[in-house]
């Protein structure tokens, strides 16, 4: 189990194997860059945003 989530950042592979650990069914990942308007991304001050994350949906299997 992960001690503090908020300070780690994962790739789709990392977040679908503490996914399975829990039990919980992988359904969908999204890129951030996917997550918001691309023009958001088109920055020309000196904070540029870049990936850090990916969100994750998921389901609760029947058991």
């Amino acid at each position: 189990m992960l001690e503090n989530p908020w300070q780690i950042f994962l790739s789709a592979e990392q977040m679908n194997s503490v996914l399975l650990e829990q039990r919980l069914q992988p359904v969908e990942y999204v890129c951030q860059r996917d997550a918001i308007d691309s023009a958001t991304w088109e920055r020309t001050d000196s904070l540029p945003p870049f990936d850090l994350s990916v969100p994750a949906r998921a389901s609760v299997p029947a058991r």
